[in-house]
């Protein structure tokens, strides 16, 4: 576990033990990720036990690690034992909605990310591209000027443009560079 995991307070670990949801979970309360807790059913992502699903019997907040159903390793004295496996490692099926406040949070969530604030934002993000001056000015440069010049009338108006350009105004007598003496 890194250092930065390790000098969290109690109430901050439980945001550190988060999993992804499922697809289906995903799409039917539109989050992607929540804590995981006791009674939750997780499929497990990495390593020896991957593809098992079973429900969470013990969240150890302070290792970081989950203890699922089902995912047991026979000690030489022929007892089972529970295989912790971390949070990272697993991801969501099934949700426990008992708890009232667990609700609560899915429904800000998912409130936080609706599509139709999205279109609103990139409307507004268009009309602030609209609205900016140089390329209004070019666009109303363009309206005047016409439809896009041909190659020959393009070569000729840089022409003009060179020709009507002011020479340098020249200095004034009594400003005259003064060479020094060698």
């Amino acid at each position: 576990m890194a250092k930065k995991d390790s000098s969290n307070n109690y109430g901050n670990k439980s945001k550190v033990l988060s999993a992804s949801l499922s697809p289906e979970l995903s799409q039917e309360h539109r989050i992607h990720s929540m804590g995981i807790r006791e009674g939750d059913t997780v499929g497990i992502l990495r390593g020896n036990f991957r593809d098992v699903e079973g429900k969470v019997s013990k969240v150890d907040r302070q290792s970081g690690y989950v203890y699922i159903e089902g995912v047991t390793r026979e000690k030489s004295d022929g007892s089972t034992r529970q295989i912790a496996v971390h949070a990272s490692k697993v991801a969501l099926r099934r949700l426990v909605l008992d708890d009232k406040r667990r609700k609560e949070i899915i429904d800000r969530r998912a409130s936080a990310t609706q599509p139709e604030k999205k279109a609103e934002t990139k409307k507004e993000l268009e009309q602030k591209k609209e609205k900016k001056p140089r390329q209004r000015r070019r666009q109303q440069r363009q309206e005047i000027e016409g439809q896009k010049r041909t190659q020959g009338e393009e070569e000729k108006a840089k022409s003009r443009r060179r020709t009507t350009r002011a020479e340098p105004e020249p200095e004034a007598p009594g400003a005259e560079k003064k060479e020094g003496k060698a």
